[in-house]
């Protein structure tokens, strides 16, 4: 899983070309300095995004609530989900085609159950499951390997209880609203559906809406489709108590239905702190990466973004594609190409998410049938099925500058260099990196490309289950290690241990350039010599963090490096404990800052561990509660220190800022409460998987939708 990267800039002496003196050049990629500390920064601690909807606050109940009740006791509907209903089950249509229309109940649409009702021998029931936030005990973190949820939940389903088809049923629930106003709701039943909103009909089909299938990307990419969205009402409510009430039809012994609340498409938002923010042309789990005035994000699944800093205006759009790679003369050799050349062309004229994947679909198609052939240099085919896609992507690398040039990882098959104004200077193809025979014989690629690259030297070096280094101005390869894999795993189906997800950690030792892949493996910059094969076997997530000679590696400990330029030893200093709660699986990397190791797992509890000791010094359940199943991974995004306070960052828009030190002083707590219409009933917030990166007094958050630029408000 990821773990998932960030950003600043800091400054180090790099050689020219040959010949030359040295000059400074700014060198800016994952994590900023890649220890997420940013000294130089004076931004602000309180900042939010809340919208202009009854969504905001929105909360419900499936009990009837009393005269005075004003929801006090009632569950936020966090993340759009309504997690307790009262059914009411067992009544007979006369006319499967007409079973919605026929008034089984008098009245139906002023119903107001309380639990315990009966109507015509039937009982209002209560049919609840644990609302997400309750979820979040000390027993369920150490019982679930990766979250309070059960691996897989992504949406809730609810059924009328009992067999026997061509029947009727009913379900209730209340709503809580601060204000009056609109909101949406997302739908999918597998049969007939009715819905009325305080007696007021706003939706009714016959027939089964359900077109929930798993996770998004997966339609996207494996299936390169872009889905037929569920469907979405937009109801109004009134402040104070509102009824939602369901009639589902059970024709062939199946009524399930799912339902998630939303904000309204074209909503507004009240804003507090925020400069800007700029809607991006798709997602990535990656960080943006400040160069002067500008800002450099990447985008799904093979874009680069140049922003202007001043105001989040988008300055060009580079797409780069397997396409883009070829040379005039294999174009030539075969009429495929032909085929392929123009939807380039309208791709790189920057189109839409939904044409985007049409098109990407199109070109993987025609490359593929040019040399069909698992793990050939044009197949996009066999590697777009992997099990985790929609935790990754293609462009989770974050990009790296030197102040002239913007350099991307663009996975699993390019890499590439454009100047600040979008001006391609070199591209490769790199689909022949991260391939090995599995344990049973068959071509296969790396799962986990996530590692973003870095600038060591004259050499840009990226890792993909192999480090290679590239002339930086030319695109040159100058050296590369081959396949480090040692074993095969048997938790991904036998492929060989070459998994990348550790950040390349570029450093200098005695005047030496190193870099650090996975596994603690140090190669040379200069020749590519490996000097360090194997600190550790077992995989992490977090990438370590390099201080000076020592190296704290995550969940396996804390190492000194000793030797000269012809071998590094990494000795260990002892185990880093992190806290109880499943520190193996961290994704977040900690922050090493002052004597202290500030981490953050997976469910947004910190630990503070003494760095010279390694004991712990105290933990905090932070008041978050981040998305969690089987593609999504909870807190994701590295620590990091922002002038005089730590950034903790969830992906549902949650940060606390603390101040550093023994004890925990929490300075600010501020929400991105920014919804999502998504084609299905799952999660509704904007996703935040990727650390805050800071500039002066800006700061920068990617979310899954919005670039936001937090600062002091200038009106």
């Amino acid at each position: 899983m990821q773990r998932f990267g960030l950003i600043t800039a800091i400054v180090m002496m790099l050689s020219l070309s040959a010949g030359g003196e040295e000059k400074p050049a700014t060198i800016t990629g994952w994590r900023g300095n890649w220890t997420g500390r940013f000294l130089d920064a004076t931004p602000v601690t309180n900042w939010s995004v809340r919208p202009k909807s009854p969504i905001d606050g929105l909360r419900y109940q499936a009990a009837k609530p009393g005269k005075d009740d004003t929801g006090t006791h009632a569950k936020e509907v966090w993340d759009g989900d309504v997690a307790a209903w009262l059914m009411l089950t067992g009544f007979n249509a006369k006319d499967a085609k007409t079973a919605l229309d026929e008034p089984v109940i008098p009245d139906e649409a002023a119903l107001e159950p309380a639990e315990g009702d009966k109507i015509a021998d039937q009982e209002w029931k209560l049919s609840a499951q644990t609302d997400y936030r309750d979820r979040f005990t000390p027993e369920n973190f150490k019982k679930y390997r990766y979250g309070p949820y059960s691996i897989g939940w992504q949406a809730r389903f609810y059924d009328l209880s009992g067999d026997g088809s061509n029947t009727v049923g009913y379900a209730h629930t209340y709503l809580y609203a601060q204000s009056a106003g609109k909101v949406c709701l997302a739908l999918n039943h597998e049969d007939g559906m009715k819905v009325w909103v305080n007696g007021k009909e706003i939706y009714k089909c016959a027939k089964s809406a359900r077109n929930f299938s798993f996770y998004e990307p997966t339609q996207h990419y494996q299936g390169f489709r872009v889905p037929v969205p569920c469907p979405h009402v937009e109801v109004d409510l009134n402040p104070g108590w509102n009824r939602l009430l369901l009639k589902l039809t059970k024709k062939q012994n199946s009524s399930t239905f799912s339902l998630r609340i939303t904000a309204p498409t074209n909503v507004e938002y009240a804003t507090s702190n925020i400069k800007w923010k700029t809607r991006l042309p798709a997602w990535s789990l990656s960080s943006p990466i400040v160069v002067g005035d500008r800002i450099f994000v990447t985008c799904e699944p093979d874009e680069l973004v140049c922003v202007n800093r001043a105001d989040g205006k988008i300055l060009w759009r580079r797409t780069t594609t397997i396409f883009d790679t070829t040379t005039e003369a294999e174009r030539a050799a075969n009429p495929i190409f032909a085929q392929i050349e123009p939807l380039a062309a309208e791709l790189a004229k920057g189109v839409d998410w939904d044409r985007s994947v049409v098109l990407h679909g199109q070109m993987a198609k025609l490359l593929y049938s040019i040399d069909p052939q698992r793990g050939s240099k044009y197949d996009l085919i066999s590697f777009n099925h992997h099990g985790h896609l929609i935790a990754l992507g293609f462009t989770l690398p974050t990009p790296v500058s030197d102040g002239q040039y913007v350099y991307a990882h663009l996975t699993p098959g390019v890499v590439v260099c454009y100047d600040l104004e979008g001006n391609r200077k070199w591209v490769q193809n790199i689909m022949d990196m991260g391939i090995a025979l599995n344990q049973f014989g068959k071509m296969t690629r790396t799962v986990f490309d996530i590692a973003s690259p870095c600038l060591s030297g004259d050499k840009l070096i990226i890792e993909q289950g192999n480090l290679r280094a590239f002339d930086k101005k030319t695109g040159k390869v100058a050296w590369d290690t081959g396949i480090f894999a040692q074993g095969f795993s048997t938790e991904d189906g036998g492929t060989p241990i070459f998994g990348c997800f550790d950040s390349c950690l570029p450093f200098n030792r005695n005047g030496t350039n190193f870099v650090m892949g996975d596994f603690g493996r140090i190669v040379r910059t200069a020749d590519g010599q490996v000097v360090q094969t194997n600190a550790y076997t077992q995989v992490g997530f977090a990438t370590p963090v390099i201080d000076g000679d020592t190296v704290y590696f995550w969940g396996k400990g804390k190492y000194q490096m000793v030797g000269k330029d012809s071998r590094v030893e990494l000795n260990n200093l002892g185990s880093i404990d992190l806290g109880p709660y499943r520190t193996d699986e961290l994704c977040s990397s900690p922050l090493v800052y002052d004597g202290l190791i500030y981490s953050m797992s997976p469910y947004g509890i910190l630990a503070v561990t003494d760095a010279t000791t390694l004991k712990l010094v105290y933990t905090q359940r932070l008041e978050m509660w981040p998305l969690i199943h089987y593609d999504a991974v909870g807190a994701t995004a590295s620590v990091v220190l922002g002038g005089k306070y730590i950034y903790l960052l969830d992906n549902q828009g949650i940060c606390v800022v603390i101040e550093p030190g023994r004890t925990f002083k929490q300075v600010a707590y501020n929400r991105i409460d920014s919804f999502l219409d998504r084609p299905w009933p799952i999660s509704t917030r904007e996703r935040t998987d990727s650390a805050p990166v800071f500039a002066g007094k800006d700061i920068f958050i990617r979310g899954e939708k919005y670039l936001y630029c937090i600062g002091a408000d200038s009106k």
